[in-house]
């Protein structure tokens, strides 16, 4: 691989670092990656705040649009992988003031969680803030089968509509309306002639013929829809509009607003002859357009294809379209200067979380720590040495980030093994399911965090001793229910549940058909291998795996897998444990 980069493991805070330094308007939150208007505390109480995110790659999305007449704010997380949920609360409090605060995000599961859960949190802590979902991708039919349509790059003509209606004063409610009127009007879809590679795997998303080429791709360097042989542009370009236009009910004599996106890796040349089939099918079809926006908004890495949106335009929409934004967005090309500050760079002070000091363990608990601590290590530990194997399952049917995601995870719960307080079970797993809530991207911490609080709440003890096998047995149940529950998977849906669900069921009956710990821990550890192994027959249903239908069949769900890895070391990590 070659990139002009230093470390992959840096690479979306030194990238950040790069635009603050090169544009004295932005600033970025201590110690998260989140990059905010510099004005901030001067235009929180005057306006609504407007904020979005999610993974890096998609550059200048969203970064590149934070300043005036756009957003507020843009959270950051790792390469395709959602931000955290501490990155987005401690954003909301930083940026929302007495008008409140819009989130708009992409119709992502991991965005939705962490987004979603981050706003019920702020909320709870008196903020005003409500949250719009973008789902412009055309390519797919809104289906109970799948996570639905995907949001690309129409977003950007929403963020721009709102960061508008923001900078006029209008209230949050006002500016919720108009947007989500957007939203319902805007419809994309893209084509791409070849992957993308992601500089922290090093690993292409997917491989493509010479001849062939993805039709209605995501944004994520997930394949798309349908392959089928490259055609002269014309053609490619009356298929994306015939789709669009009969999805959006755009016909003669309608209005609209086209926006050409660069997926990254397509010349000007390129770009240009598209152009020219855009405006030819257009005017076929007796559509007027009001607007054309050409060039790089949402990419995809260094993905070789376009996307096209249309927007129906009325007087008011292409009035907020033409609003004037900070000449240094990406939104206008071209900064006339470049200030340098390598030293003393405005930042925000992120607030700071108090903990209680850790109580004084028994004897036992102190044995029982030992071995915790170790376990968890142990854990971490298969976790890394398969990091690659994870990564390259996830390549094959989602984002590729999976292995990454986890590595952070058991890194952060090390990190907070001094201090977490063991002296109670419940306050154990609780901060357990804090730590991989805020910690981990993407959508493993909140799926995790969701089944740890669960599992939790259900121990509802303080006292280790007092606990049987079988009270962990129902709150291992508990806390698997729940996370289907909430995350909406069900067994045979190609996800996580397909490990978990046989496990814990696996581990209650070994309980109770008279089998010792060790003996239900094996056959638990069996039981999510054996389900984990079984994905590989399944038609996807949730997950941007989804989106591929039954091209996802032969591909196991690598969630599932390292529920596999993480129980098999669990069991073997217990044999150590003399109760």
């Amino acid at each position: 691989m070659k990139k002009l980069i230093d470390e992959p493991s840096t690479l979306v805070t030194d990238q950040l670092e790069g635009l603050i330094i090169t544009n004295p308007t932005l600033a970025l939150l201590k110690n998260q990656n989140v990059v905010i208007r510099r004005d901030i505390n001067e235009v929180k109480d005057k306006q609504v705040s407007v904020i979005c995110g999610g993974g890096s790659g998609h550059e200048p999305s969203f970064a590149g649009y934070v300043g005036s007449g756009l957003l507020s704010a843009a959270v950051c997380g790792e390469v395709f992988s959602s931000p955290s949920v501490r990155q987005v609360l401690e954003c909301l409090r930083v940026v929302t003031g007495e008008k409140g605060t819009l989130i708009v995000i992409m119709n992502y599961t991991g965005d939705r969680l962490n987004f979603g859960i981050a706003a019920e949190l702020a909320r709870a802590e008196g903020f005003k803030v409500s949250l719009l979902i973008v789902a412009d991708d055309c390519a797919l039919l809104p289906s109970d089968q799948t996570a639905g349509r995907r949001g690309i790059a129409g977003t950007v003509l929403v963020l721009k509509t709102a960061g508008a209606l923001a900078e006029e004063g209008r209230s949050l409610e006002e500016v919720v309306e108009t947007t989500s009127d957007v939203i319902q009007n805007v419809r994309t879809m893209g084509v791409a002639l070849g992957s993308c590679l992601n500089p922290q795997s090093g690993k292409s998303s997917f491989s493509l013929p010479e001849n062939e080429i993805e039709m209605g791709l995501g944004i994520h360097g997930e394949p798309g829809v349908k392959r089928q042989p490259i055609e002269r542009c014309q053609n490619i370009v009356e298929a994306l509009i015939s789709k669009i236009a009969d999805d959006a009910n755009i016909t003669n004599g309608d209005s609209v607003i086209v926006l050409l996106n660069n997926l990254g890796g397509t010349t000007l040349i390129e770009l240009s002859i598209v152009s020219a089939n855009i405006v030819k099918s257009l005017s076929a079809r007796g559509v007027h357009i009001e607007r054309f926006l050409s060039g790089l908004y949402m990419s995809s890495l260094d993905m070789a294809g376009v996307s096209i949106s249309l927007l129906k335009a009325s007087p008011d929409v292409t009035r907020l379209i033409d609003a004037p934004t900070h000449p240094l967005t990406s939104w206008k090309v071209g900064a006339k200067e470049a200030v340098i500050e390598q030293h003393g760079r405005y930042i925000v002070p992120s607030f700071a979380s108090v903990s209680d000091p850790p109580i004084a363990l028994s004897d036992s608990d102190q044995k029982l720590k030992k071995w915790f601590d170790e376990t968890v290590h142990e854990i971490s530990q298969v976790i890394q040495q398969n990091c690659d194997h994870l990564t390259e399952l996830d390549r094959a049917i989602g984002d590729g980030d999976i292995g990454l995601s986890l590595n952070k995870g058991c890194q952060a719960i090390i990190d907070a093994l001094p201090t977490l307080p063991f002296h109670s079970p419940t306050e154990t797993f609780r901060r357990l399911a804090e730590i991989v809530r805020s910690d981990i991207g993407g959508s493993s911490g909140p799926l995790y965090g969701i089944f740890l609080l669960a599992f939790s709440r259900h121990l509802n003890s303080n006292n280790w001793s007092l606990l049987s096998p079988f009270a962990f047995a129902d709150a291992f149940l508990a806390g698997v229910e729940q996370l289907s529950a909430i995350g909406g998977a069900k067994e045979g849906d190609k996800t996580m549940i397909d490990a978990l669900f046989p496990a814990a069921r696996a581990f209650k009956e070994g309980l109770t058909s008279g089998k010792s710990v060790q003996e239900s821990l094996d056959v638990m550890a069996e039981a999510a291998q054996k389900g984990a192994g079984n994905t590989k027959h399944l038609v996807s249903r949730r997950g941007r795996s989804s989106y591929l239908g039954e091209r996802s069949v032969g591909h196991v769900d690598p969630g599932a897998v390292a529920i596999g890895l993480e129980f098999g070391q669990l069991a073997k990590s217990f044999s150590k444990l003399n109760v």
